[in-house]
């Protein structure tokens, strides 16, 4: 599945935060955020832009810096749970 058939599933879907916000939006009206302050990166700023629009190319910056690793699902999967296992044990409270 490409990401931009994931991000048209995931963003459509009535259940969806994005589909939630965007009915919102619709219905509302909403302002839109146009500047990122997060990243010092122009960019990464606007890498996640593109991303956040589902423009695919968007990924090159990220495989261009190093920013995705791929693995098997299973190593991933405990990878990751490591790591929030860790986290918490050290305090953290972030999800």
């Amino acid at each position: 599945m490409r990401v931009s058939d994931w991000s048209v599933m995931i963003n459509n879907s009535p259940r969806s935060a994005p589909a939630v916000l965007r009915d919102i939006q619709q219905s509302h009206g909403a302002l839109r955020l146009t500047e990122l302050h997060r990243f010092t990166d122009p960019a990464e700023a606007a890498a996640s832009l593109a991303l956040r629009e589902g423009k695919p190319e968007a990924l090159d910056f990220y495989f261009d810096h190093g920013r995705v690793h791929v693995g098997d699902l299973a190593t991933t999967t405990e990878d990751a749970f490591s790591a929030w296992v860790s986290d918490r044990a050290a305090g953290s409270t972030r999800s």
